[in-house]
């Protein structure tokens, strides 16, 4: 089944950054600047069902990849679940002082963690998942984005997806 961002409160955040085709993540278009001074993201543009039906090939390529080693398969789901709880945690800190780089790097870090063992095990689709939300948290890290409700909503909801997506696989 096709993974997204959907939710009307997180769609216009998620909607600046996202993978392309490569599984690069790229800045869509820069964010508008809000009378408050905050970056105010774009609005998304509704998935295709051409692109749902290449998010359903690649899950499904995913889930084979990650069934050529049971053993290993087992550590990385059990590794990244904790990871995921871990970021959830953080990211409620976060939400309290959104400019804090030490909680910024901790959600970060294992965000990159999970990509690079997703791509390790040629979990191709969750590694540019994984890719696309460590973008949005690089971007506030170097200063280019402050996060706000909607970022810190959206990668909350990434967390809650990039759970559903391991446990699915």
């Amino acid at each position: 089944r096709p993974y997204e961002m959907s939710t009307p409160e997180t769609s216009a955040a998620w909607a600046t950054w996202k993978a392309d085709m490569n599984g690069v993540p790229t800045l869509l278009c820069e964010p508008a600047v809000h009378e408050s001074g905050e970056d105010v993201p774009a609005a998304a543009e509704p998935a295709s069902e051409d692109t749902a039906s290449e998010r359903d090939v690649g899950h499904e390529a995913d889930a084979e990849a990650l069934q050529m080693d049971p053993e290993l398969a087992g550590m990385f789901v059990s590794e990244a679940l904790d990871h995921l709880g871990s970021i959830e945690a953080t990211v409620l800190e976060l939400e309290a002082a959104p400019d804090d780089n030490k909680l910024l790097n901790d959600v970060f870090r294992p965000f990159h963690t999970i990509k690079g063992n997703a791509g390790a095990l040629g979990l191709e689709t969750l590694q540019g998942f994984a890719h696309t939300v460590e973008n949005l948290l690089d971007r506030a890290r170097s200063g280019r984005h402050r996060l706000g409700s909607a970022e810190i909503d959206a990668v909350l909801k990434a967390v809650d997806l990039t759970t559903a997506i391991i446990t699915d696989l």
